[in-house]
C-alpha cells in the first residue's frame, strides 16, 4: 500500500500512517467477521435447506389453491370473498414453519446429534399442508383425495 502524504511535504505525518493502518485493519477485520458469520450460518442451514424449500413450496401451493377454492368452488353458492387478514396467515405460516425447522435442527445438533429432529418437524408440517391442499381441492372439485385413498386402503 502506497502512502500518500496529504500535506505534500517530504515528511510523512505519523498520525496519518497510524490512522490509515487502523482504518485498513478495522475494515479487514469487519469483512472477515461478516464472512465468518455467513459461513457459520450457511454451514448450519445447508443440511435443512431442502426441508425449508419444500415447506415454502407447500405453503405457496396452499395459498394459491386457497385463492382458487375461494373464487371457484364447486358449489357456486359458497364463493368466499378474499380478505387480506386471511392472506397474512400464509406469511405467518412461512415464518413460524421456518423457525420451527431451524429450532428443531438446532436442538437436534446440540442435544441429539444422531436424531434428525428437523425431519420429524418437517414431516408434521408437510402433512398439515398436504391436508390443507386436499381440503382446498375438495372445495374446488367435490372430491377429497385423502378420503378416496382412505376408502381404498380401508383405514379407520
Amino acid at each position: 500500500m502506497e502512502m500518500i502524504n496529504p500535506k505534500n511535504t517530504d515528511v510523512v505525518d505519523a498520525n496519518y500512517i497510524f490512522d490509515t493502518l487502523e482504518k485498513t485493519w478495522v475494515a479487514s477485520f469487519a469483512t472477515k467477521a461478516i464472512t465468518g458469520a455467513i459461513v457459520l450460518l450457511s454451514s448450519f442451514l445447508v443440511p435443512i435447506a431442502p426441508l425449508i424449500w419444500i415447506m415454502v413450496f407447500l405453503v405457496i401451493a396452499d395459498f394459491l389453491t386457497g385463492i382458487f377454492a375461494s373464487k371457484f368452488p364447486k358449489d357456486k353458492s359458497k364463493v368466499v370473498e378474499i380478505q387480506s387478514t386471511k392472506m397474512t396467515r400464509s406469511i405467518t405460516k412461512l415464518a413460524m414453519y421456518g423457525i420451527s425447522i431451524i429450532a428443531w435442527h438446532g436442538i437436534g445438533v446440540v442435544f441429539m446429534p444422531s436424531v434428525q429432529l428437523a425431519y420429524f418437524s418437517s414431516a408434521f408440517i408437510a402433512f398439515t399442508e398436504i391436508k390443507s391442499l386436499d381440503e382446498n381441492f375438495k372445495i374446488m372439485t367435490g372430491v377429497s383425495i385423502y378420503d378416496e385413498l382412505k376408502s381404498k386402503i380401508k383405514l379407520k
